[in-house]
């Protein structure tokens, strides 16, 4: 695979306090994934440092890297053929080597990717709302009717038309109406 990602960071606001350091911090990192021949090194010594306020937006090619950095950045692509190696220090931690309890209590709430095709990465067999609903409860103490009403106010924020039923929709059924919206 070939190209390269580029990694930018939003310049901190005029005005803005003195700058604390990075709340995110990565340092050599590096993932490649076992194929069939060998290892496909799709991210190769990443270094960035991400302050609070700044927003990352990562963009390249095709194949060059994008998802398997982001991913790697939210501890979403573990697997048994698949490398990391380096650090994302978030938190006083190293989240290269943190478990999978620890990265749940992070996800969602203090770091989250956002995918281009948003409705892709949702399950096409499970209601959009219950998906986001979900979510919302991991990171939130709430109960189930509070969840799927913010799930649906989220839907509304985001511009989706008619939330309420896109919500109760799979995602493979209100992609044209979530498009649209």
């Amino acid at each position: 695979m070939t190209g390269t990602a580029r990694v930018r960071a939003a310049p901190r606001p005029p005005g803005s306090e003195e700058d604390p350091g990075p709340v995110m911090r990565v340092r050599d990192l590096r993932v490649g994934f076992d194929v069939p021949g060998g290892r496909l090194r799709a991210v190769d010594g990443v270094d960035l440092d991400l302050r609070r306020g700044e927003i990352l937006a990562i963009v390249g090619e095709s194949g060059s890297g994008k998802s398997a950095l982001t991913l790697a950045l939210a501890g979403l692509n573990r697997g048994p053929r698949t490398h990391i190696s380096g650090t994302v220090e978030f938190g006083g931690r190293n989240l290269v080597e943190a478990d999978e309890a620890r990265l749940r209590e992070i996800r969602g709430r203090d770091v989250a990717v956002v995918f281009q095709d948003a409705l892709a990465a949702l399950n096409p067999l499970h209601r959009a709302g219950a998906q986001v609903a979900e979510m919302i409860r991991l990171h939130q103490p709430v109960g189930r009717a509070a969840a799927w009403d913010r799930a649906e106010r989220l839907l509304a924020d985001v511009g989706i038309a008619g939330p309420a039923n896109a919500a109760r929709a799979t995602p493979t059924s209100c992609r044209a109406a979530c498009a649209s919206g």
